[in-house]
């Protein structure tokens, strides 16, 4: 039983104690109270994802519209962002007759910029603007350069501001950050500084004086605005003084300035009813805009999924629920006439999402991690078992799948085999399915590799400055046309984008052309626009010539202008529309919408500030965010790829969870703390003990960085609850393992261990079997569009009888028409035929030969090739963790453990990461291997003499009969003579994670390289001080330190073959056939699941059909 209190005495009960009702009952309750003007109460509503929230949302608003006396705008519903309200809308229909004065859903801020806007308009005559995210950032990045050029007067920087910090992207990100959580608090600078001085943190008068300046700015005549973190604030303060005024729920509002005239129209009217959907995502700055309402008379109904919070580091931190919740206020702020009534959901109706496998899997891991249990919400353990529907049943949700892929490659393309899957096997729609990724950034790089491989897909739209249709006329209009790296860098991105369309390999096809025309091959392509006109260059250069002419000719006009002139120079819009009209789904749809977005943003920037195209452009290019578009987003059927706060109003029948990988989900990283964000909140908040880091005790100070660390714990976990419970009946949840990354807690803690019974084995399959399909089996899977026309192109020039050459010509034209590109013939340029078929050594040219790449070669002649000659990947962070422990081995022979720390402090902290998540794993995994080195050197001392480290090996054979002339040019990481006098023992230090094979050791190609190069009459190793040494090979080993301990393979000494007629070893042979293979002209693909897994010039193989490439044949 409820008890309904006494209306003069609000107070909060709750529909039994942790008891849960179905949701026609609570719906029914809620209208009730709602209704019940003398003594309803208010209402908050606590459910488990999937239990009906917003159904319910929408039946009490349809309910309470149907109640006579209720006006159409009585009504208002209130959502955490703008596309939530936008869903919401089309739920709620027009009304019962149809005219409203405003929408019936909006985003908190919407409401509360509404209210600004409307003070605004009768205060000063002209509405108020809203700063958006990217416009923001844009403002902060000008008062930095303003601080460093000394063009406005710089606060007192502290020590660790320094310059260097300063000048990094993170800076102005946590810069921005802390600006909004103090911003969402209180608009009065003076409160900040008196923080830092009661506290002694130089880090918040910086801020303090950052605030004072940014406001100051901000409120200049031109550059006025109100941003996301100051308008709630603005709109409580508005609000206070409605109420002063007598303005109650029911009235209008009442904006009359004194000294002006009235208008004669009132104000809008003041909803009776406020329901807010989604409530755990609200900011806390939304709390105050909810009393005052309250206190304004406004009847409030909330619901929330306290487990699923997205939008924490938006500041949304579950204030406002706990208030209204009453687990943290006595006062009753959200109170109505008869008190506070809490009502929960029941999370094991058969109806709710996921019934079946799935709710069972996320109440299993919600109870694990949630903060929140009191409320009652979750399911008893020992009820679940007996009240859900089992797998199989009708509508019941399938098992999840777990899947450890080795490399982010294998990963996407599991990923789209996988929703290939559901779309052709299950029969589910494209748009039925999604894949969500931790955070937007991740989500757009795994967006275009989808989409590379042919899989139609969606979401959120990137920033004007990085979207591959805005960009590059952006920087034509910011182009310098005296700089030439600039202007060859435009070019080619003109030329390889959305734009030209032409691919690497045709690139290098059109500069043989030109420099054919120009006479040179020295930037061939950037002296031809310079030289000649544009009617006298291949067609897409021609069109990058006149782009380039064209923004030389408006860069000084206002930027609608500007860039509706290069639009038309492009001619884009005669070759994209027809394609984006016949394909809804096709990306160019995405690009004509960024280009619109880009059009509207320079309209407005035309018609209000004197900003010449090139200033326009740099400021748009300095922005990282998306920019505000009013724009309705159409997915249609297309896969949605993003973060779960971007789709936490929305659910799929299919969802794939990707990269729950340690240190990347859960990110277990502070944030905020180049300020120190969360202890000033504390501060501001009054819940911050007074005193110094100095006075501040070690203790005090580490038990609040360990409840920190359990706080951004608990939000990841409430992040990937969020995207888990996005699925209605399928869900894929994926990991990588491949060296540098590995499954994290989450994975582990959702992925049931086999060994735990047939109970866990029949509630949860695991795709493992994926993991282990051959490189090549894998790739024939993978058919997209674009990979057919290629294949069909080829099929077509290979045809044996006119009969099949026709079948394929016949294929190639309906491609053609459905406007697949390298289906045309006219895109089968010259471009793509063979260089050379020439030997790319002379038979009298020396061939190099180095250890390092002998392996290489021996595993794929044409990665090899490829990396040698066409470029090789940039250095990553495994290669940068070798250098330095190399570097260790070299500087400290003997194995000194004490020097070796040292030095590994110094030169680690030199190093540069992503993340601060990133520096902590490679550093813990570096100190290892530094200790594993340092036991392996000591242990040396028994086994040999030290001749050398770091030592140059090289051998010289001139004979032809011998594959000759060659040489070999290598480095030995240590050198040791044997005890025993038998020669040489070479010693190679490896920091890879997965140890070489016994097997593969006695003819590994490095080891067989160094040995052969000591056994060559002209074998010498030469000394760091320049002495040379001779010998005997007495064998080889490679060492690997990224283990528990030192992990060692060793190779024999080479034995001459008395079989062979030069009596050559092994190693031997392999050297002077390796050596007439690398003068050939041929050089085939050898795939193999290991070799192709990390191959970095994969999307240039032949072997391999990506669908990214076309297919090409030796």
């Amino acid at each position: 039983m409820v008890a309904t209190g006494d209306e003069h005495t609000p107070h909060t009960t709750r529909d039994g104690a942790g008891s849960t009702s179905e949701l026609g009952a609570v719906i029914e309750r809620c209208v009730r109270e709602l209704r019940d003007t003398h003594s309803g109460c208010n209402i908050t509503v606590i459910g488990a994802p999937g239990t009906g929230k917003t159904t319910l949302v929408c039946t009490v608003f349809e309910q309470l519209a149907a109640t006579p006396g209720v006006g159409a705008d009585d009504i208002l519903v209130l959502t955490p962002n703008r596309d939530h309200a936008t869903l919401l809308r089309d739920r709620l229909g027009p009304g019962r007759d149809g005219i409203r004065s405003a929408p019936a859903a909006r985003s908190i801020h919407s409401f509360a910029f509404g209210l600004v806007s409307a003070l605004s308009g009768a205060a000063e005559g002209r509405q108020s603007r809203f700063i958006s995210g990217a416009e923001q950032d844009a403002f902060l990045a000008d008062m930095l350069e303003g601080y460093e050029s000394g063009l406005i007067p710089a606060p007192a920087w502290t020590e660790h501001l320094s310059a260097e910090v300063r000048a990094t992207r993170g800076f102005r990100d946590q810069l921005r950050e802390a600006l909004n959580e103090v911003m969402a608090r209180t608009l009065d600078p003076g409160e900040v500084f008196a923080a830092a001085a009661a506290h002694g943190r130089g880090e918040w008068e910086v801020l303090a004086v950052m605030m004072r300046e940014y406001l100051e700015l901000n409120s200049f005549p031109g550059f006025s605005g109100v941003d996301t973190a100051s308008v709630l604030t603005e709109a409580t303060s508005i609000l206070i003084e409605q109420d002063t005024r007598g303005v109650r729920a029911g009235s209008h509002w009442d904006f009359s300035v004194p000294g002006r005239p009235a208008s004669e129209q009132p104000g809008q009217p003041v909803p009776r009813f406020v329901l807010v959907d989604a409530a755990q995502d609200l900011p806390d700055g939304a709390l105050s805009v909810l009393q005052c309402l309250v206190a304004l008379g406004c009847r409030i109904l909330l619901t929330a999924s306290p487990d699923t919070t997205t939008q924490a580091f938006r500041g949304a931190t579950g204030l406002l629920l706990r208030h209204a919740a009453r687990q943290e206020t006595t006062g009753g702020a959200l109170a109505g006439p008869g008190g506070s009534l809490v009502l929960t959901l029941d999370p094991l109706d058969p109806a709710c999402r996921g019934a079946g496998a799935l709710a069972p899997l996320w109440h299993s891991f919600a109870s694990a991690m949630s903060a929140e249990q009191a409320y009652g919400h979750l399911p008893i353990p020992d009820r679940t078992a007996e009240a859900v529907a089992q797998p199989g049943e009708p509508g019941a949700s399938a098992p999840a799948e777990f899947t450890v892929f080795p490399s982010a490659a294998e990963r996407t393309r599991g990923i789209a085999r996988t929703l290939r899957r559901w779309h052709h096997d299950a029969g589910l729609d494209w748009s039925d399915c999604a894949v969500l990724c931790r955070t937007a950034g991740t989500a757009t790089a795994l967006r275009q590799e989808l989409e590379h491989l042919g899989i139609p897909v969606a979401g959120s739209s990137m920033s004007l400055a990085a979207d591959p249709a805005t960009a590059p006329l952006l920087r034509l209009l910011d182009l310098d046309r005296d700089d030439d790296i600039a202007v060859e860098a435009v070019a080619r991105e003109l030329l390889t984008g959305v734009y030209g369309g032409v691919d690497a390999l045709a690139v290098r096809g059109l500069e043989r052309e030109l420099a054919v025309l120009t006479g040179s091959a020295d930037n061939a392509l950037l002296t031809a626009l310079r030289t000649y006109p544009a009617e006298q260059l291949p067609g897409e250069l021609a069109m990058v010539h006149r782009l380039l002419s064209t923004a030389d000719e408006v860069r000084g006009t206002d930027p609608h202008t500007a860039l509706w002139q290069l639009w038309e120079t492009s001619d884009a819009a005669g070759r994209w529309e027809p394609v984006a009209a016949s394909q809804p789904t096709h990306p160019l749809n995405d690009r004509l919408d960024a280009v619109i977005r880009l059009m509207t943003l320079a309209e407005r920037y035309s018609g209000r500030d004197a900003m010449p195209a090139h200033s326009f452009a740099l400021k748009v290019l300095d922005q990282d965010f998306a920019q505000d578009s009013l724009a309705r987003q159409h997915y249609g059927d297309m896969v949605v790829v993003d973060s779960p706060a971007g789709v936490a109003h929305l659910d799929f029948t299919a969802v794939i969870v990707a990269d729950v990988n340690d240190g990347q989900w859960p990110n277990p990283k502070i944030r905020g703390s180049i300020f120190d964000t969360a202890d000033l909140c504390d501060a501001l908040d009054g819940r911050l003990p007074a005193g110094t880091p100095e006075t501040d005790s070690a203790t005090a100070h580490a038990a609040r960085f360990a409840q920190r660390r359990r706080a951004v714990i608990r939000d990841e976990a409430r992040l990937l609850l969020a995207a888990l419970s996005r699925a209605q009946t399928h869900l894929l949840i994926t990991a990588l393992a491949d060296g540098e990354s590995s499954p994290s807690g989450f994975f582990t803690l959702l992925r049931p261990d086999p060994e735990d019974g047939a109970d866990h084995a029949d509630a949860v399959s695991t795709a493992a079997a994926a993991d282990a399909e051959p490189a090549a089996e894998l790739a024939t899977q993978q058919l997209s569009i674009r990979s057919i026309a290629a294949h069909a192109r080829h099929r077509f020039e290979t045809a044996e009888t006119a009969e099949d050459q026709q079948q394929w010509a016949q294929l190639l034209a309906a491609l053609t028409r459905a406007y697949i590109s390298e289906a045309d013939t006219a895109t089968w340029q010259r471009w793509y035929e063979r260089s050379s078929q020439d030997p790319i050594r002379a038979a009298d040219e020396i061939v190099t030969l180095s250890p390092s790449t002998m392996e290489t070669f021996a595993t794929c002649p044409l990665q090899w090739f490829l990396s040698r000659h066409a470029g090789d990947t940039a250095a990553t962070q495994a290669q940068t963790t070798g250098t330095l422990i190399h570097e260790l081995a070299e500087e400290f022979p003997d194995g000194d453990l004490l020097g070796m720390q040292q030095a590994f402090e110094e030169k680690f902290a030199q190093l540069e990461f992503d993340a601060e998540w990133e520096r902590e794993r490679e550093y813990d995994a570096i100190a290892g291997m530094v200790d594993n080195l340092s036991t392996y050197l000591r242990a040396r001392r028994s086994e040999g003499t030290l001749v050398g480290v770091e030592a140059s090996v090289s051998a010289v054979e001139n004979d032809p009969e011998q594959g000759g002339p060659w040489q070999i040019r290598g480095r030995i990481d240590r050198i040791e003579q044997l005890v025993d006098g038998r020669g040489l023992y070479v010693i190679d230090f490896k920091t890879g994670k997965k140890p070489t094979p016994h097997k593969d050791l006695p003819e590994h190609p490095q080891l067989g390289t160094y040995q052969a190069a000591l056994a060559h009459p002209s074998g010498t190793v030469e000394l760091t001080d320049g002495s040379q040494v001779h010998g005997t090979p007495a064998g080889a080993e490679l060492v690997f330190l990224r283990k528990q301990k030192p992990t060692t393979r060793e190779q024999p000494a080479l034995q001459t073959d008395d079989e062979s007629p030069d009596g050559y070893s092994w190693a031997g042979r392999m050297v002077v056939e390796t050596a007439r293979q690398m003068r050939s002209a041929y050089f085939p693909a050898t795939p193999s699941p290991d070799a192709c897994r990390f191959c970095p010039v994969r999307s240039s193989c032949p072997a391999v059909m990506d669908s990214d490439n076309e297919e090409a044949h030796a």
